[in-house]
């Protein structure tokens, strides 16, 4: 197997993650900007675009790497598997990062009285201003 075939079999796995490695990249000039304001949620974003910036990119090169094997005769059941194992991190790892945005969209919410659903305390409007005043 050549150069050429490891490109070509990694240039279209990697087309397949092209949007969701622009978002990342868009959130990785974002973030910074957005440090200052929320640094908690800031580092939480951080976290979970990275993560998937990885994927995208980590992602079709494990894939490639396990394709490798059908060079090798007799490793069809063993390419299944590793591809099957793959799958099953993949995802967890995708689940992991989507955590960390959750926690990036939630963290660091003042928590307003007027914002809180079913509060125990009623809304009450301020008083009017006394007439002449």
């Amino acid at each position: 197997m050549t150069d050429n075939d490891l490109i070509r079999m990694f240039v279209p796995l990697l087309v397949a993650q092209l949007p969701t490695l622009l978002v990342c990249l868009a959130a990785f000039i974002v973030i910074p900007l957005r440090w200052k304001r929320a640094p908690g949620s800031s580092l939480w974003a951080l976290l979970g675009f990275g993560l998937l910036a990885l994927l995208c990119i980590g992602g079709p090169l494990v894939v490639v790497k396990i394709r490798l094997y059908e060079m090798v005769p007799g490793t069809e059941l063993a390419r299944m598997a590793w591809l099957g194992w793959w799958g099953i991190c993949k995802a967890v790892l995708e689940g992991v990062a989507y955590a960390f945005l959750l926690v990036a969209a939630f963290s660091g919410r003042s928590k307003s009285r007027d914002a809180m659903l079913g509060s125990p305390i009623p809304y009450q409007a301020a008083p009017p201003p006394p007439p002449g005043a």
